[in-house]
């Protein structure tokens, strides 16, 4: 529940949630989503198939799981129409519109405009809708239709009167989703992939198929948007991101959030040893999760390798993104950040600050200030996956549009500097300093001063921590 509400509040307006469940939990999850999203944001409960052998050693061969999705906004959301199967579609009667499929023209219910009778112009049979239907078309459409050569009356000529839909045209509008899927992989075959990155070992019980996540991130996705996963288990919605991409040429990110389990040394004793001894980890979940994205991601780049259709004819085309990066969620136990503002921060305070800076070792302030910058990063509401670029060793990086000061710089150095900056083709907007390292007041009243004369005004100037 905790995390419903949480994951409804991370949503954009237009955002949607899928969550997987079986026939144990699906009726208490689906009074508790109409709860926290409300009944009107009920977009679907999808049916996947997962298993399609039986179990014998049930009453009841269990063959599948559900799909529960709610929209944010039901009003401002809507699934992606899916591709349309092209080998349903041909031309038998050489059309110059192209290939094409037969489809129903009768609808359910009666309407006595629409229940009228067709007659086939070329055998003078006579139709009239089914019983508890209707036709789809008024007699001066159907007319029309006729005239266009629209209306086939069966593959022989002798059967009901059906409308041509044509390839060009399903192509634009797509198809949409069943509620029942079928061939969007199975539980086995989810095993099989997650083996085939591991050589052959079992080291999850139960992944998802790439198939089926594929199938949620088509529905529910643009070719740039967001995807999180906060149960990530083994990380197949990573893989499956990285393989639309690589297949489509979009440019989707992935959130996946796991906790560090323990993996039980006796009853997951493939698991354990495999991250214990082969991979040289503690025996967590997050360090399947970790390995498999890697795994993966070099698959896509062996067997993809760059993006179909990305570039334009006769240039390279842009390759796959399948890198991550990642971060743990602890307590600032190195008192990196203050947890207070700096107008309440006391003499005694800044000491420990300082103390602390000092005591560490060169590799511990490295690991510190890549701490301190990732912090400083969403501070400035950046995206975590932001690239920092460092201009001056352990005192001055640039991420995105913002420069950002960990340490004092001499007055020539600093005037050489950010003249520099802003001659580039793509100078900082905002400059940052992280004011518990700053010890020097004379950089903060020069920096003011010089950012001042090359046009960064005060509120381009922030000072944090």
């Amino acid at each position: 529940y905790p995390r419903l509400l949480l994951a409804k509040d991370l949503l954009r307006d237009d955002g949607v949630i899928f969550i997987s469940i079986d026939d144990n939990e699906q009726a208490q999850l689906k009074l508790l989503m109409d709860e926290v999203f409300g009944q009107d944001n009920f977009v679907a409960n999808f049916v996947w198939q997962h298993r399609k052998s039986s179990q014998n050693d049930v009453d009841v061969s269990l063959s599948h799981n559900y799909q529960l999705v709610y929209a944010k906004n039901r009003a401002v959301f809507r699934l992606n129409a899916l591709a349309i199967d092209v080998e349903k579609f041909s031309n038998p009667d050489n059309d110059p519109r192209g290939a094409w499929v037969s489809d129903p023209l009768d609808a359910p219910n009666i309407r006595e405009n629409l229940t009228y009778p067709i007659t086939n112009p070329a055998t003078s049979l006579v139709y009239l809708p089914p019983k508890g239907r209707h036709w789809r078309f008024s007699p001066e459409r159907l007319l029309a239709a006729l005239a266009d050569n629209r209306i086939v009356f069966g593959k022989n000529g002798t059967s009901k009167p059906q409308f041509k839909r044509f390839q060009s045209e399903a192509e634009l509008k797509g198809v949409n989703p069943f509620t029942i899927w079928t061939d969007c992989g199975t539980a086995t075959e989810a095993s099989k992939e997650l083996m085939a990155l591991f050589a052959g070992q079992k080291i999850f019980e139960t992944p998802k198929p790439v198939r089926l996540l594929n199938e949620i991130i088509k529905l529910a996705t643009a070719n740039d948007d967001l995807v999180l996963d906060f149960f990530a288990g083994s990380g197949t919605t990573g893989e499956a991101v990285m393989r639309l991409n690589a297949e489509d040429g979009g440019n989707r990110r992935f959130i996946l959030v796991q906790i560090p389990q323990a993996i039980d040394a006796k009853k997951q004793k493939e698991a354990h040893r495999f991250v214990t001894e082969e991979l040289g980890k503690p025996a967590t979940i997050f360090e399947i999760t970790a390995e498999r994205l890697r795994r993966a991601g070099e698959k896509v780049i062996a067997s993809q390798g760059t993006v179909a259709g990305a570039s334009q004819p006769g240039s390279p085309a842009a390759p796959v993104d399948i890198g991550f990066r990642v971060f743990e969620v602890a307590a600032d136990l190195d008192a990196l950040i203050f947890q207070k503002p700096l107008s309440e921060a006391t003499q005694a305070d800044l000491a420990h600050f300082e103390a602390v800076a000092l005591a560490a070792s060169p590799a511990q302030q490295a690991l510190r200030q890549m701490r301190v910058l990732h912090n400083l990063l969403l501070a400035e509401g950046l995206p975590l996956t932001t690239r920092i670029s460092e201009v001056l060793p352990s005192r001055l990086y640039r991420a995105a549009d913002v420069a950002i000061f960990l340490g004092a710089v001499n007055d020539t150095l600093l005037a050489d500097t950010l003249t520099a900056l802003k001659a580039s083709g793509a100078p900082p907007v905002y400059l940052t300093i992280y004011a518990p390292w700053i010890t020097d007041d004379n950089f903060l009243q020069n920096l003011k001063t010089k950012a001042e004369s090359l046009g960064y005004s005060g509120d381009k100037l922030r000072l944090r921590g």
